[in-house]
């Protein structure tokens, strides 16, 4: 027997969680730091966009794909915090732990191309040059 799984948001009191105000807040604030300026829709359609979306940039698609990884994984630690009792955090902190896990990553990378794209997003991170070759 299959069970039923709750899909009322913790963050939006009873929206589906697929279409919630506060991750898509967070996503799209993300997007914006990536030069990808859209309407976010729910998450199914997000990530069917995102399998064909190509970034214009080594760094940029670098950005992205953290970005989601991390997204997801604040996202659902915000969410099981307020579940069971913990601590509740403002969309803000979480983009604050999304970015900043974002750039300690990027830091630890190989030198990457700067292109004229790069190096706008690189202002926005607030990355050191030294992943930057010349």
């Amino acid at each position: 027997m299959a069970s039923r799984v709750d899909e009322t948001c913790v963050f939006c009191a009873g929206k589906r969680v697929s279409r919630c105000e506060y991750s898509g807040f967070i996503w799209r604030k993300l997007l914006g730091m990536v030069n990808v300026y859209r309407d976010s829709q729910c998450w199914d359609q997000e990530l069917q966009w995102l399998m064909g979306w190509h970034g214009k940039g080594q760094f940029q698609t670098l950005l992205m794909k953290l970005g989601l990884c991390a997204t997801v994984y604040y996202v659902w630690q915000a969410r099981n915090n307020q579940m069971h009792g913990k601590e509740s955090r403002e969309s803000l902190v979480v983009l604050r732990h999304i970015v900043g896990m974002v750039a300690d990553r990027v830091r630890g990378c190989k030198r990457l191309k700067k292109t004229k794209l790069d190096w706008e997003i690189f202002l926005m991170w607030n990355i050191s040059l030294n992943v930057f070759c010349n």
